[in-house]
């Protein structure tokens, strides 16, 4: 239905929301019939996968539009519009990885135009969740096959990540199926991440395609990127450590 149900305090089975957020009404869902031009700004959503709150603020994973949007205070009223969007330069836009807009030029084509690389720090295609701990903000990005993490909470539209998980860099696709289907499972690296969870220490990335789910903890890694990559590494656990020693003959 294209939005995001608010309930208060559930006490009976069957209660009834009190507003819905990306629509005008709780019979109502304007983006129905308006097929492929669907309607995107601060108080529409398109297919919403994952909402989250710090308490303060509230954040939705707008899977259609592209894009999370964050209240900066709990919305108290039917098409509530947001005020912050992550992944498009502006409320209106729905582009999936709009680099043109968000992103630095890489060079220029035969005809002398400017050409964008196919995503960066700044774009978002299909986010399946979003998570806060309060202070940080992670995104995942599953067109790009990545989680985003944002230092501290956004409060202007198109920023970029700090820092992103399960690529080497911000404008890479190690895991796309359709471009490296031979390294699409490592330890360092995940297909179409769709939740995210914390405990307060470790982060936990449900990845979808490899059947699995796997666990960050901060801390130093020793192992470089694609250290681990074969075809079983989704069964594989590796544990423990190594000593080498003696003489090289």
């Amino acid at each position: 239905n294209s939005r995001v149900l608010y309930f208060g305090e559930v006490t009976a089975n069957n209660q009834a929301a009190r507003f819905a957020l990306g629509q005008t009404g709780l019979d109502t869902n304007q983006q129905r019939d308006l097929f492929p031009n669907y309607k995107t700004a601060a108080d529409t959503l398109l297919n919403p996968t994952g909402v989250t709150s710090d308490g303060t603020r509230l954040f939705v994973a707008d899977l259609g539009g592209n894009r999370v949007l964050i209240w900066n205070s709990i919305p108290n009223k039917n098409a509530h519009p947001a005020d912050v969007v992550i992944g498009q330069p502006d409320m209106t836009t729905a582009t999936a990885n709009n680099s043109a807009k968000l992103c630095p030029s890489d060079g220029t084509d035969t005809d002398g135009n400017a050409t964008y690389p196919m995503r960066c720090e700044k774009t978002i295609e299909l986010p399946r969740a979003v998570l806060t701990d309060g202070r940080r903000l992670f995104i995942a990005d599953g067109g790009n096959d990545r989680v985003l993490i944002y230092n501290s909470i956004p409060t202007t539209n198109g920023v970029a990540a700090d820092l992103v998980i399960g690529q080497p860099a911000m404008g890479r696709n190690q895991s796309s199926d359709s471009s490296n289907p031979r390294g699409v499972s490592a330890t360092d690296s995940f297909r179409t991440p769709i939740s995210i969870a914390t405990d307060g220490v470790d982060l936990f990335v449900a990845d979808t395609y490899n059947r699995r789910v796997l666990v960050y903890t901060p801390g130093d890694f020793p192992l470089p990127l694609t250290a681990v990559r074969n075809a079983p590494s989704p069964e594989v656990y590796a544990r423990g450590s190594v000593t080498i020693g003696g003489t090289l003959e």
